[in-house]
């Protein structure tokens, strides 16, 4: 018996016995143990008293059950026996090799060389017809893009939720050619836009207030008179050096500008800017009070007074375009809202 244990142990350190395997045994040992001591250890002699003291009696099976879980501990842990260690440090030396014609005794000579083990296959993604490779992303002078970790305060259409939010617009980074005919676009609409720094300057050029000053988007000023009919600038053309919307922190004279904003009266969404990254949306159903957006999403029953007009939006398109310095968008420059003005 102590010879097999003796062997046992052997296959143990060399890592050919599995952990269950040891736990088993472990637990075997602990039983036969058990099995000789309990008798003698809590035995009485013949006047009935113990043979042992009560210490003694409550140490020993303590004892056992510690060294049985450190045991266990020892046989479940993935630890690296010596010859694992010998076979991946790859610490075999020159000077370990035997002379020529001298037979390489068992278990000296070089170190066999460490497994190989297997990696997944990388995948690539499909390229192109005609690339060999994706281009990298440009960077120009204005984001069109927007950073998808920025600040989504404004992300989700701002005080008219879906009904303004854009993300059926999927954007992606330019090529070169594109992105500086956007830029030089985009720079025309800064430009264009700073001649109304306030709103008194907006007003005196005939733009009109058209809604109050709302969260994420600003008061937004159109270049027309729509209380009789004259819509002013407002046509199906899209000009980059004519933002038909202005948009003002605030609407008091004084008011500054934040941003500009195209709008086209058309059946179909608008070409807009070149590259596609810019968001043209629609509001249906609209109710405007002496010229002011009063309502959205309303029949127009409920907008039939003498000083109300009603649309239904369906060709009607409008777009942002964040330009003014000091209220840069870092959701891009076409992005929906502004968090500054949250």
């Amino acid at each position: 018996m102590i010879g097999g244990l003796s062997s046992f142990f052997a296959l143990a350190v060399e890592g050919r016995v599995g952990p269950a395997a040891i736990a088993t045994l472990a637990i075997t040992g602990v039983g036969a143990i058990a099995a000789l001591i309990v008798p003698t250890l809590y035995g009485r002699d013949a006047s009935g008293l113990s043979r042992f003291s009560a210490g003694l009696r409550l140490g020993v099976p303590g004892a056992v059950i510690v060294l049985t879980v450190v045991a266990l501990v020892v046989a479940a842990s993935d630890g690296t026996t010596p010859e694992r260690l010998a076979v991946t440090s790859g610490s075999a030396h020159d000077h370990d090799a035997p002379a020529p014609g001298e037979p390489t005794p068992i278990g000296s000579g070089p170190a066999a060389p460490a497994p190989t083990v297997p990696r997944a296959p990388v995948i690539a993604e499909a390229m192109p017809a005609g690339q060999d490779s994706l281009p990298p992303p440009v960077v120009g002078k204005w984001d069109t893009v927007g950073n998808p970790f920025a600040d989504q305060t404004c992300a989700d259409g701002g005080p008219f939720g879906g009904d303004h939010s854009h993300g059926h617009v999927h954007k992606a980074p330019l090529d070169q050619a594109t992105q500086t005919a956007v830029d030089t676009q985009v720079d025309t609409a800064q430009a264009s836009a700073l001649r109304y720094p306030t709103v008194a300057a907006a007003e005196a050029a005939g733009y009109r207030l058209t809604t109050t000053d709302l969260s994420c988007i600003a008061a937004h000023y159109v270049r027309w008179d729509i209380t009789v009919d004259d819509w002013g600038t407002v046509d199906a053309t899209f000009d980059p050096a004519d933002p038909e919307i202005l948009l003002y922190d605030g609407t008091a004279p004084s008011s500054p500008l934040v941003g500009a904003s195209y709008l086209a009266l058309t059946e179909t969404k608008p070409e807009g800017f070149v590259g596609g990254n810019d968001d043209w949306y629609r509001h249906l159903w609209m109710c405007l009070t002496d010229g002011v957006v009063s309502g959205l999403g309303v029949p127009s029953t409920a907008c039939d007074g003498l000083n109300q007009r009603w649309f239904s939006g369906h060709d009607i398109w409008m777009a942002h375009a964040w330009v003014v310095p000091g209220y840069e968008n870092r959701l891009g420059v076409f992005a929906d809202g502004l968090g500054k003005l949250a």
